[in-house]
């Protein structure tokens, strides 16, 4: 947050300390998780589940969201 701070006030930081805008971090996700659910759409069709796909997908996005949480938290405790 001090990096930011810095950054918004116009200074210039090395480049160790520069972090990706979260909405570029955040747009990637989301596109990457398009493809995922593609791919899990393309190898149930013609098996048992195929008639409830929709909800696994949606349960894949609920948990790629709470395991970037997750990570992130773990990631401020061990540093």
């Amino acid at each position: 947050m001090a990096a930011s701070k810095a950054r918004s006030a116009g200074a210039e930081l090395p480049l160790t300390e520069r972090d990706l805008p979260i909405g570029i971090v955040g747009g990637t996700i989301l596109a990457l998780l398009v493809p995922i659910a593609g791919l899990l759409w393309v190898f149930c069709s013609g098996t048992a589940i195929a008639a409830g796909i929709g909800p696994v997908i949606l349960a894949r996005w609920f948990l790629s969201s709470c395991r970037g949480i997750i990570a992130a938290v773990c990631g401020y405790m061990a540093g």
